[in-house]
């Protein structure tokens, strides 16, 4: 099969069954000693109690780090436009040559018709108003967005906004969630109507024909998904989960309205953690070497849990050298675009010592462009500049380029703090432009924030700054991938050694040497440095 959905499974009725590559892994899974997945399916099969993983055997979770916020976003909901759209694709009019048109055909078959017809009629006149509701929803969410987003949001073009679903401002978008939440339960009461007259001659069905019934029963599940995300993400009056919107200046149907849960440790801690053995495993676990972030936001702090750090196999002391700029401006004291002209300079005067071979991390797209706008007209014609966003194609496609250009500067952001793997002499040089702290004003963030400082505990230094360490060991890791490799990280963000905060960032760190000199002195100190190696 190229797609298996687990709602539209015919089970024994289907003659490929036996043949189907989803089916046949469940099967191995379930006689395996060892299942090797993704943290996607794991949780999935935890949110919808799908059964796929077998239940209390023990659990190695690798990249561990990450686990805060897959589940979050797996136990969260998202409404959208596309449901509709996904909606009258499949089923259609009574008149289109659709599902419901080929299900009253078949009603024929078994003296149903007049029964079918009746209830597609209220189908026909259901899908009506949905069309005409669910526009209108889509309309007022957006309106409401923009008109709570900033100023500077608006120009850029996409908005995304935090809302609470108690304030009365929220009234007409409850309103009209309410109207289209009616209408999908009459739509799904015909549909389940229909389905009926039809299941009680299955036996009989032609594997054609039970395909169709099959199709009816995974849309009915379709719009009670509908249901529960309209009523979760503006609609349910409970405090423990944060929702925002996330919409468009010009194309209203790009309008998505998200709801996640704010804490997530006691649901891991009830699902996961006290039903079976489980090992946890990153390269970024600690911060200053302790577990203490990860076990409380995880739920582990009510276990008793054994805590190991593995050494790492790479010289770091030997073949890594932390470079910091003591001349370069911090963000808040210049304007952005002066900022930038100023990164790109270094970035250039870097890179004739390394001629390329660089991986410039950036924490903001729009510094990322301005920084790119710059960098271009003053780079020699032997380098050439690869930027995430600005330059066309995918994360693994600029990859590739990078490895096979000679004299390559490659702009990446969030994506490509973790998961790169480029090793040997293809990198040699990582540019940290700025310290990784995740915007305040994220919904999410912003929610984790307010929870912690009601505890009358400091957000900054219980959840931002931990965050942000954890993530800066994820892009220091980008440059040493094998035990042969050698380089320097740049850290272009001086609050690392001005501030009491930035020192953390360096003992979270493998023990390296760092130099805090002027850019012209780190630079003759990185060309005595690279050529030691050769």
């Amino acid at each position: 099969m190229i797609q298996s959905d687990s709602q539209s499974q015919l089970g024994r009725f289907d003659p490929w069954y036996s043949r189907d590559f989803f089916q046949h892994a469940i099967r191995q899974a379930k006689d395996a000693t060892i299942i090797v997945t993704n943290h996607a399916l794991l949780f999935s099969d935890l949110q919808f109690e799908a059964g796929v993983l077998p239940k209390g055997s023990p659990l190695i979770l690798d990249e561990a780090h990450q686990i805060e916020e897959v589940a979050s976003h797996h136990f969260g909901l998202v409404f959208d436009g596309h449901t509709f759209d996904r909606l009258f694709r499949q089923l259609g009019y009574s008149s289109d040559k659709k599902l419901l048109h080929r299900l009253l055909d078949l009603s024929e078959e078994w003296d149903i018709a007049e029964m079918v017809e009746a209830h597609s009629e209220t189908v026909d006149e259901a899908l009506t108003t949905l069309l005409e509701e669910a526009d209108g929803l889509l309309m007022i969410i957006q309106a409401y967005g923009l008109e709570l987003a900033s100023r500077k949001a608006r120009r850029e073009g996409m908005v995304s906004i935090r809302f609470k679903r108690l304030d009365r401002s929220m009234r007409a978008v409850q309103e009209s969630a309410k109207r289209v939440e009616l209408v999908l339960r009459r739509l799904r009461q015909a549909i389940r109507a229909i389905h009926k007259l039809f299941h009680e001659h299955r036996e009989q069905m032609s594997y054609r024909e039970r395909s169709l019934v099959a199709d009816l029963k995974a849309i009915t599940s379709q719009i009670e998904e509908a249901e529960l995300a309209i009523f979760e993400t503006m609609l349910a009056p409970h405090d423990d989960t944060v929702s925002w919107i996330e919409t468009s200046v010009k194309n209203r149907k790009l309008t998505r309205v998200y709801t996640q849960p704010i804490d997530i440790s006691e649901r891991l801690r009830r699902d996961v953690f006290s039903k079976r053995t489980c090992i946890l495993t990153s390269a970024t676990l600690t911060v200053s070497n302790k577990f203490q972030f990860i076990e409380n936001r995880l739920g582990l702090d009510a276990f008793e849990t054994r805590r190991f750090v593995v050494p790492s196999p790479f010289g770091y002391a030997d073949n890594v050298r932390l470079m910091i700029p003591t001349d370069l401006p911090l963000l808040q004291d210049v304007p952005l675009p002066e900022f930038a002209e100023t990164i790109a300079e270094a970035i250039l005067q870097i890179a004739e010592v390394t001629e390329g071979r660089m991986l410039v991390l950036f924490t903001s797209n729009d510094l990322l462009r301005l920084t790119h706008e710059a960098t271009k007209p003053l780079l020699p014609d032997r380098f050439t500049l690869l930027s995430q966003g600005v330059t066309q194609g995918s994360r693994q496609r600029l990859m590739k380029q990078f490895k096979q250009l000679d004299a390559c500067i490659l702009f990446g952001t969030a994506s490509f703090w973790e998961g790169v793997d480029i090793p040997g002499d293809d990198l040699s040089c990582l540019v940290i432009v700025r310290l990784p702290f995740a915007p305040p004003d994220q919904p999410i963030v912003q929610a984790r924030s307010e929870r912690i400082e009601k505890l009358g505990k400091s957000s900054f230094f219980e959840y931002s700054l931990p965050q942000a360490i954890i993530r800066f060991k994820q892009g220091f890791g980008r440059l040493i991938r094998t035990t042969n490799d050698r380089g320097v990280v740049f850290v272009l963000d001086r609050r690392i050694e001005t501030t009491r905060y930035g020192k953390r960032f360096v003992t979270s760190l493998p023990k390296v040497p760092v130099l805090s000199k002027p850019l012209d002195e780190l630079t003759a100190e990185l060309e005595l440095f690279l050529n030691d190696g050769d």
